[in-house]
């Protein structure tokens, strides 16, 4: 099992790839801890500080946020996605209606999009997936699934690891991704497949 500090280095590293995926997108973190958000204006990103003590509660206050600052359309992507890509939040952006990135086990969403303000309550959490799915639906709005994006993969279990260490030992990453995973795997205490 990992220790705090060492699961703390991992969740920052992953949070740097996705900032780094958008930073051409003005992006903004949401947290309601002060720490996580000195870090992320350390990258350039603006920060709206969560109040409402859950996920959900605090995205949806966000996009309020955001479409009163005058944002069109919103991204949202989880800060645990280490091979998020710029293409994957280019294409998120740029598209009509909805654009999902589930997890690799079609339970979870990892990346969700769509025109504001967002038309369908969030549902991030256990099998937010097909809850996202289902809400889409009612909307009768358009949803396009991305199930190629690398950004299927996060990190929510150690199987995860297992995971990306799989992957990385393949040849679909670039040397840059192969070298950020085995940063995080060596944080992890684990090897490429």
């Amino acid at each position: 099992m990992l220790g705090a500090e060492k699961r703390e280095a991992i969740a920052r590293l992953a949070a740097h790839v996705v900032l780094e995926a958008a930073k051409h997108h003005h992006p903004h973190v949401v947290t309601g801890d002060s720490q996580v958000a000195e870090w992320a204006k350390g990258f350039g990103a603006s920060v709206i500080l969560g109040g409402q003590g859950s996920l959900n509660a605090d995205l949806e206050e966000a996009l309020d946020h955001l479409r009163a600052a005058g944002y069109r359309r919103a991204v949202i992507a989880l800060g645990d996605l280490p091979l998020l890509r710029p293409v994957d939040i280019a294409a998120a952006a740029a598209s009509d209606g909805f654009y999902v990135i589930p997890d690799r086990h079609d339970a979870g969403t990892n990346l969700l999009a769509c025109e504001l303000p967002f038309p369908i309550r969030l549902a991030f959490g256990e099998d937010s997936f097909p809850a996202h799915l289902a809400a889409i639906a009612k909307t009768g709005a358009g949803c396009k699934i991305d199930n190629e994006s690398l950004a299927r993969f996060d990190v929510d279990l150690p199987e995860d690891l297992e995971a990306l260490a799989a992957l990385a030992a393949g040849e679909v990453l670039t040397a840059p991704e192969v070298n950020r995973l085995n940063s995080l795997l060596a944080l992890a205490g684990r090897r490429i497949a």
